[in-house]
């Protein structure tokens, strides 16, 4: 009977003991797997945590690129006007020249109305007598003449001279050495011209209507 019980206890015993045994192995198994469920949790969060670094570097970037394209876009902006600016400047200035071109003629003498009666005379005779052009090519001539310089022998302007505006005025001194006063030395050289340019005075002045120039 000593035996049994004996034999008993130390069943209990070993039973008890690897009970306690069990406990302790399962605690630190749910202890490992606890640290390891947090060290991955965190690795997580590290990594999360970069990612949303990595994302705001990517706007500021963005934003620092979007910042340098408007600076770039503005400069542009401000160099056409200045390109604007520079071409309106120009377009006066061909403005002036135009309205200096257009003066009248100058001269510091003028033809008296007797003396411009006397070489109208003169020129109606060359036109329809020696060149034979007809009353509407004198009628012609003499507009064409009265809007060049009103036929004033002394008319000067723009490197032209005398009735027919001959440019330079020296081209009359093949008609004659006084063609700076001598209006029929003038009116012969100028006839001369349109014929052999235009054929007759009315072709001239349909030129001078339409171009301002003959």
């Amino acid at each position: 009977m000593k035996t049994r019980s004996v034999v008993l206890t130390m069943l209990l015993l070993i039973i008890f003991g690897g009970i306690l045994e069990y406990n302790y192995i399962e605690r630190k198994e749910t202890n490992n797997v606890n640290t390891n469920i947090v060290t991955a949790n965190e690795k997580l969060d590290i990594k999360s945590s970069t990612k949303k670094s990595k994302k705001k570097k990517v706007s500021v970037k963005k934003a620092t690129k979007k910042k340098t394209i408007k600076k770039s876009t503005k400069k542009r902006t401000t160099k056409k006007k200045v390109i604007k600016k520079s071409t309106k400047k120009k377009s006066t200035k061909k403005k002036v020249i135009k309205k200096k071109t257009t003066k009248k003629r100058k001269s510091t003498k003028r033809s008296s109305n007797a003396e411009i009666r006397e070489l109208q005379a003169y020129a109606e005779d060359l036109v329809l007598n020696h060149f034979g052009w007809s009353r509407a090519d004198f009628d012609a001539l003499v507009k064409l003449w009265y809007r060049e310089s009103g036929w004033n022998v002394y008319a000067y302007g723009n490197g032209c001279y005398g009735i027919p505006q001959a440019r330079p005025g020296k081209k009359m001194s093949s008609e004659g050495k006084d063609w700076k006063t001598n209006g029929r030395t003038q009116i012969r050289w100028g006839l001369n011209y349109i014929a052999a340019r235009y054929g007759n005075p009315s072709k001239a002045l349909k030129h001078s209507d339409k171009y301002h120039w003959y």
